[in-house]
């Protein structure tokens, strides 16, 4: 992806307050955007779902990641998380943003 570099780490540490209530599992991933191109990199939460292997998508129920304009040479770092059913399996993180054509992928382990 040009201009933005994502970093992605799982499980990660719920957001503060309170969690929400979830029929499953709450998937947990902690992001990082870093704004390495030249112009300013939207981040949004709801640009992030988990997909299992069964082409289930489950999209974002908690987040603690701002929804902003990140300038240029800026970062922000932030948790997202999703209800996934217990018996769901080989999930992967997909990153789809909203505006523009960038994706990502991400298995989780």
């Amino acid at each position: 992806m040009a201009g933005v570099r994502l970093t992605v780490r799982s499980p990660a540490v719920p957001p503060s307050g309170e969690p929400p209530a979830v029929a499953g599992r709450l998937v947990l991933v902690d992001v990082d955007y870093r704004n390495v191109g030249s112009a300013p990199v939207i981040v949004d939460p709801y640009d992030w779902s988990v997909v299992d292997a069964s082409g289930n998508v489950y999209v974002e129920v908690t987040s603690d990641l701002p929804q902003r304009d990140l300038p240029r040479g800026a970062s922000v770092r932030g948790v997202v998380g999703f209800d996934v059913p217990p018996s769901a399996r080989g999930l992967v993180l997909r990153f789809a943003a909203e505006l523009g054509d960038a994706t990502a992928t991400v298995p989780l382990g």
